[in-house]
């Protein structure tokens, strides 16, 4: 719920906002690209070891998150 806050914001102060940060947008757009297209190939090959390694990654990651505040 706390991610889709920008659903109930005004749109045209968020698009002069993105534009505003479009480098950094767009390179966190490309990574996030990346990273999507890496988990599903991995969930389309079945690569159970790999997608759990994966996924032990990012809950020690989101873990440090949480050490760091």
């Amino acid at each position: 719920k706390d991610t889709t806050r920008i659903g109930k914001s005004n749109p045209r102060l968020w698009a002069e906002i993105f534009v505003a940060n479009k480098e950094y947008l767009t390179a966190g757009c490309l990574r996030f690209e990346r990273q999507l297209s890496y988990l599903r190939k991995m969930v389309e090959d079945n690569q159970r070891r790999k997608l759990t390694a994966y996924l032990e990654k990012l809950v020690r990651f989101r873990e440090s998150l949480d050490e760091n505040n």
